[in-house]
């Protein structure tokens, strides 16, 4: 939690310092590069990283094998990918590919290649030490891109101090990871193992991690290539505020989810404690909306200095609401097995956003984007809301009636 905080406040005072120093073209540019970095990483990671821990834990002895076999895949899968999209943008007419986008794009390959140094110290149960190395990478872009920004020299080279730096996280999370595996596992081996396995196991975690990730990211992007840079700036600028509940919601995710998989929780307790819990997310989600609302000029006046996008975040402020519900009604339907729900919801959802989304910013700019994005948020919680009450436990049901049966034959006598 603490390393998602300061990574979010690291970006977002990137955007501020980028927005007030080079305009809000160049943070629009910013925005797209980054849409596409964060789906290309979560396809280039192909849902190990969750599963990787788990594994290692029951493979210990062959650790470092593991790890050497996923990210040697993963470093030729990561080149390929970096390497086709910037090919099609370099043969589409008015892609706009240019050389801080083909530097900031190449921020995939270290960020892919420390995802898996990442969970094997997470399977040491060192969680401090890779929040200690997010941290200090966050802290060292900031000034380093002030310093370079004081100059004025482009984006472009801000692009460049993000990739360094990046490739410097991913040599701390090597040796920190070969540090703390070295006492069980051959850390010279050389022997590979086959990673399709793996690649199979990973799968289900996989696609909704990419839905999820992808929707938000492509109206983004959609906004860059339809409207401008200038338009996708202005909601960018806007999003930074509602992108930090993500953070509210990771944790909720990430507290509830053991609970939900805990043995000792009966259905009926399951289904009664997220029935309260999701309240509880309503009402602080209306609280943090009612907010962002009443108070997003003077939010984007202290920060961004773009009016425009005040009009955007009111738009943009409900989206929390939904966020929060669902980020409680996941861990319980997951934990009913209903991953394969989740994963046709989100597909159902992008299928129906995606061409709403490019009519709407077609004709409304960044207003459409928003539109677009808080209808995605809400009808996603809406069918998360209904297949809850659907599962709800056939107990607590019989439960009712049988009472409904006792007074009225209390009645009769």
């Amino acid at each position: 939690m603490a390393a998602n905080l300061v990574n979010y406040g690291g970006m977002f005072v990137l955007a501020v310092m980028i927005t007030r120093m080079l305009g809000i073209d160049a943070l629009g540019e910013f925005t797209l590069v980054f849409s596409f970095v964060l789906i290309l990483t979560a396809v280039t990671d192909l849902g190990v990283s969750q599963m990787l821990v788990r594994r290692l834990n029951h493979e210990r002895g062959k650790a470092w094998s593991i790890i050497r076999s996923v990210n040697r895949f993963r470093l030729k899968f990561s080149l390929v990918c970096v390497a086709v999209v910037v090919a099609i943008m370099y043969f589409i007419p008015g892609a706009h590919l240019t050389a801080a986008f083909a530097a900031g794009i190449a921020i995939v390959i270290p960020k892919t290649l420390q995802s898996a140094y990442d969970s094997s110290i997470r399977a040491k149960q060192q969680q401090r030490l890779p929040a200690i190395i997010k941290s200090a990478v966050t802290l060292l872009q900031i000034v380093f891109v002030y310093i370079i920004l004081l100059g004025s020299p482009g984006l472009l080279y801000v692009m460049l101090v993000l990739l360094v730096t990046e490739l410097l996280a991913m040599g701390a999370f090597y040796l920190t990871a070969e540090d703390l595996w070295k006492n069980e596992t051959d850390i010279k081996d050389p022997g590979l193992i086959p990673v399709k396995p793996f690649i199979k196991e990973a799968l289900p975690f996989f696609g909704n991690t990419i839905f999820a990730l992808s929707i938000p990211r492509i109206i983004m992007i959609l906004l860059g290539y339809i409207a401008s840079a200038a338009s996708l700036g202005i909601y960018s600028a806007a999003s930074r505020f509602t992108g930090g509940i993500g953070l509210v919601s990771g944790a909720l995710y990430n507290t509830y989810y053991p609970v939900m998989t805990g043995s000792e929780v009966t259905p009926a307790e399951s289904f009664r404690l997220t029935a309260r819990l999701a309240a509880y997310a309503l009402s602080l989600g209306i609280v943090i909306a009612a907010a962002l609302f009443f108070v997003s000029d003077i939010l984007i006046g202290l920060s961004f200095k773009v009016p425009e996008a005040a009009s955007v975040l009111k738009i943009l402020s409900v989206t929390v609401i939904p966020i929060l519900v669902y980020s409680v009604l996941q861990p319980y339907l997951i934990s009913l097995h209903r991953e394969s729900f989740i994963f046709k919801s989100y597909i159902a959802i992008f299928v129906l956003i995606l061409p709403a989304a490019i009519i709407l910013i077609h004709f409304y700019g960044y207003f459409g984007a928003a539109y677009a994005s808080a209808t995605a948020e809400l009808l996603f919680c809406g069918i998360l809301v209904y297949e809850f009450y659907k599962k709800r436990p056939q107990q607590s049901t019989q439960t009712a009636s049988g009472g409904e049966d006792l007074i009225e034959e209390g009645k009769t006598g």
